[in-house]
């Protein structure tokens, strides 16, 4: 495991050191297809459910291109932050998480496919005020993601992306189905 962890960053150094590293922020809201974590039910009558892939996104690393030849291929590398909340006068519920994706792109000129891999950590749920006896941990997750994007610019894309994700309840060994597809808009700076 250590010789395969030292031959990825010195494989990633040495992609780095040849390439032109840009940063970039991502955005995104995302639409649950999965399981439904929690329903609140208000005083009117109403009802909201808090999904497990639904949720507001915010990310923000690095992109470079794959490889000096192939300037059309590109990877980006990020840490981001995504979150939902249901939100009551005398309560609310959030569910949250950090991801990490790593994400191989090409441009068609003005159209982006991308496809890689994303790490959910410490996928929780958490009531506050009335609800503050809710606090589900769920294990942290690997999935994949698909996206296809417009590049208005050589540096604002705009588009639509797919997240295929499980999360584990480690109580009772139960599979949480948090996919999700979404729209996301990103900027290369």
């Amino acid at each position: 495991m250590k010789k395969s962890m030292l031959l990825l960053s010195m494989l990633l150094t040495a992609t780095f050191l040849q390439a032109e590293v840009r940063p970039v922020v991502k955005l995104g809201i995302d639409g649950g297809t999965g399981d439904s974590l929690a329903t609140v039910r208000f005083t009117t009558g109403e009802k909201e459910e808090i999904d497990a892939g639904t949720g507001f996104s915010i990310e923000g690393g690095v992109e470079f291109d794959t490889d000096a030849t192939l300037t059309n291929w590109k990877t980006q590398l990020l840490v981001g932050y995504k979150g939902n909340s249901i939100d009551a006068s005398n309560a609310s519920i959030d569910i949250t998480r950090v991801t990490l994706t790593a994400l191989e792109l090409y441009d068609f000129g003005s159209i982006r496919l991308g496809a890689g891999l994303t790490y959910h950590i410490s996928p929780t749920l958490e009531g506050d005020g009335f609800l503050s006896g809710i606090e589900v941990e769920l294990d942290n997750a690997f999935g994949g993601v698909v996206q296809v994007g417009y590049n208005f610019t050589y540096n604002f894309t705009l588009g639509l992306k797919a997240t295929i994700i499980d999360y584990e309840d480690p109580i009772f060994h139960t599979d949480i189905e948090a996919s999700s597809v979404g729209i996301f808009g990103s900027y290369r700076f």
